[in-house]
Formats: structure tokens, sequence, C-alpha cells
């Protein structure tokens, strides 16, 4: 007769609280599984480009991020570390080369920043590549000057 009352009471107690199942935590009222939150992050990018160009040349630079559950992945770039990151491009599957083109009138080393977001929002760390446009790597002195006194002009007159 113990037995069978010790029996009971247990089968009382477990409908009476939630059951913990190695997956998740079930509620009996709701009736319902709570999963754990298991999704990792993209990994950092990783950005291809050149180091040396010309100035007032298309640059294509590729980025290529893995996501361990092979979620869809999107991107946003920022040109500088404080930059503004752009709009949220793609989505893109994981593990391929994307692209992006810019073509930049500086003189000077330009800093671009990378970010992977996967399709439930989890984000990587940024990543950054320095490109170095010199006036050796262009062929018109007086143009690249202009350009360059032109965006400092116009950096006075925004701020």
């Amino acid at each position: 007769m113990k037995k069978i009352v010790t029996i009971i009471f247990c089968m009382l107690l477990l409908s009476a609280f939630s059951i913990v199942v190695s997956a998740g935590i079930v509620k009996e009222d709701e009736k319902k599984i709570i999963m754990p939150n298991l999704n990792n992050p993209p990994t950092d990018p990783i950005i291809t480009a050149p180091t040396k160009v010309k100035i007032n040349t298309e640059i294509v630079v590729k980025v290529l991020s893995t996501d361990p559950e092979k979620d869809k992945i999107n991107y946003r770039f920022k040109i500088g570390n404080n930059g503004k990151p752009s709009n949220w491009l793609g989505p893109f599957d994981s593990g391929s080369d994307e692209e992006w083109r810019l073509k930049v009138f500086h003189i000077g080393d330009l800093i671009i920043g990378a970010q992977a977001m996967d399709e439930n929002g989890a984000t990587s760390d940024w990543s950054y590549h320095t490109i170095t446009y010199s006036l050796e790597h262009s062929r018109n002195i007086y143009y690249i000057n202009f350009l360059d006194f032109f965006t400092r002009l116009l950096k006075r007159i925004i701020l």
C-alpha cells in the first residue's frame, strides 16, 4: 500500500511542476517546449581587396563568412573605424564570396570594415582591411590634389 501511495504522490508532483527535458523545458500548463538559444554568430568576415591602388579606380572588395548552422548571411560595410555602417546587404549563402565595389577619391590610407549577420540576428565582430591610395599610383597629380582639396573643403562645409 505504501508503494502505491508513493507512486501516486510522485505522479502528482510531476504534474504540478515543469518537467525538465534534455533539449529544453516543457511547461505542462502551456503544452509547449521552450528551446534554449542555439544560434551561433557567423565567423568574422575575411576581407580580400588590393592594398595599394590608383585614385579614381574602381576596386572590388570581397568578403567571406560562414555560419555554423549554415544560415543565410547578410553583410554591412563601413569606411574607417568610426564610419557609419551601410545598410545590411543580402541574404547570401554561407561560405560564398560576395563583392562590394567602390571608387574613392582619397589620398592616403582607407580602412574598410565588414560585419556579418545570420538570418537569425547573430552578428560577427567587425573585420578591417587597409587600402593605400597614393600619388605614386596615380598619373595626374593636379587632378588628385584638386580632389583632395575638394574633399577637405566639403568636410569642413558639412561639419
